[in-house]
């Protein structure tokens, strides 16, 4: 007896259309999450369908197509009118348009808007909820009433949310359901949320567009438990730098001294550098949509450089939680008050700041010779070896931890059809509590004491489910 045939999987394919300018190309750019879809002002950019794969980790689960926006949605709809098709053959006139007008430019649009919808596409019809509504859209909509394809609104409100009340009154004639979804803002929940909905709307789709929401949401947990890793890893690099010159006996130590510190706050540096290019390249943001050689391009709290009293003023704790956090841990001494050295202190008195944490820390403005740095002289016969580092500062693991989440969280939540200066919403605030910043400088601590790779990886893992817990908590705070 033969094997009955395995039933195919369904692939969900979803066109994008609507008026020029709309912001279609930008929706299909933040779903693909992909900054090399082409996005302008100039009405036009997109001439002709285009269809993409939605890949997530590497498997495939639903296509997109771009489409040019409409042209002569009226022409078009006077044209099917007056074909005086009955509405189960409604079908047939659309394709019958088609077949006669494919080759006419003054329908180009329509012929490629239609084409991939006669061929078994969704619609998601996309708005500007920042311009108001008006009856030409009319055309636009009805001929999509005719094609029967399921159809789900967005509104995208571009630069307002001016209009949003008489679209949602205008479209709920027309689609069962409509959804606001900013292209350039719109959190990740909103992404879920889409094609969610849309698997309520053709049931033969329910199971796989599920399934990709599924899949977008453990992409999102997954890189949210890498970057985790990454900053711990590269905090205990940056704990673990030291930079080393040895010197002939005539050689100045006091030049060399101010060289290494040079070098060792470049080399903590380069891996602050070396982790942003990994989240962005984990969230598939391309170096040149985020430059950090553009200050326009990030928030000055990270445009500014690790080594600068802003810096510590966001990033750190104030003496008052350093005293607090460092209470049994050994790591007061020597740390809030500046007598081992009789260098400048690494702390600032300032007042708290207000993004990410409160602010008192190690900054050198540009005096690095007053930089209060661990040096190490040993003299052997005719040298001297010199050692800076590695960094013992209580307050720095504080720093790096709130300046690397806080760069995370960007990324995080930059959509990928964002092409303006990024900002992050600072009433979100990184909250750590007292048991979490002792936590942290127990930690830091033995990082720099342990001895042997196990005990290494073990603590690193402790640090690295400690800074997953405040990636989840700033997620959760999106989310409610």
């Amino acid at each position: 007896m033969n094997a009955s045939p395995q039933k195919q999987p369904v692939t969900p394919h979803l066109v994008i259309v609507g008026h020029p300018n709309q912001g279609k190309s930008s929706i299909v750019s933040t779903l693909l999450q992909d900054t090399t879809i082409q996005i302008s002002d100039i009405p036009g950019t997109t001439i002709a369908a285009h269809t993409y794969p939605v890949n997530i980790d590497g498997f495939h689960y639903l296509n997109l197509t771009d489409t040019p926006g409409f042209e002569n949605p009226r022409k078009t709809l006077h044209l099917l009118q007056q074909s005086n098709a009955p509405t189960h053959k409604r079908i047939d006139a659309i394709q019958q348009f088609i077949d006669t007008h494919h080759a006419d430019t003054q329908y180009a649009n329509e012929c490629n808007i239609l084409k991939p919808i006669l061929q078994g596409a969704g619609i998601l019809y996309i708005v500007d909820g920042s311009k108001p509504y008006a009856p030409n859209y009319e055309a636009e909509i009805e001929i999509l009433r005719w094609t029967g394809r399921p159809r789900l609104a967005l509104i995208n409100p571009i630069e307002s949310n001016n209009y949003i009340n008489d679209w949602e009154k205008a479209l709920a004639q027309s689609f069962s359901t409509t959804l606001i979804f900013n292209a350039c803002k719109s959190e990740f929940q909103k992404h879920i949320q889409l094609l969610r909905t849309f698997a309520t709307i053709e049931p033969k789709w329910e199971e796989p567009l599920q399934i990709a929401a599924n899949a977008k949401t453990n992409q999102r947990q997954t890189r949210q438990n890498k970057t985790a890793s990454l900053i711990a890893e590269t905090l205990a690099n940056m704990l673990l730098a030291k930079t080393t010159r040895t010197i002939s006996k005539d050689n100045d130590i006091t030049t060399n001294q101010t060289e290494l510190k040079k070098q060792l706050l470049k080399k903590i540096r380069q891996l602050e550098f070396q982790y942003r290019d990994e989240i962005k390249s984990l969230y598939n943001l391309s170096p040149i949509h985020i430059s950090d050689n553009n200050q326009l391009q990030l928030p000055d709290a990270l445009a500014s450089d690790l080594f600068t009293q802003k810096t510590s003023t966001l990033f750190g704790l104030s003496k008052m939680q350093l005293i607090s956090a460092s209470a049994g841990t050994g790591a007061i001494t020597g740390g809030i008050i500046d007598a081992h050295t009789g260098g400048t202190s690494f702390f600032l008195g300032t007042t708290i700041g207000t993004l990410v944490g409160a602010g008192i820390g190690l900054y050198t403005n540009d005096n690095i010779e007053k930089l209060d740095l661990p040096l190490d002289t040993q003299l052997k016969h005719n040298t001297t070896t010199l050692t800076a580092g590695p960094i013992k500062n209580i307050n720095f693991p504080h720093i790096i931890i709130s300046r690397l989440i806080y760069f995370h969280r960007i990324i995080a939540t930059t959509n990928h059809a964002n092409r303006n200066p990024i900002n992050l919403n600072t009433d979100r605030n990184l909250n750590i509590t007292g048991n979490r910043r002792s936590q942290i400088n127990k930690l830091s601590s033995q990082l720099q004491k342990s001895t042997g790779m196990q005990k290494h990886h073990a603590i690193l893992e402790k640090l690295t489910i400690l800074i997953s817990d405040l990636i989840n908590q700033l997620e959760s705070q999106s989310i409610n």
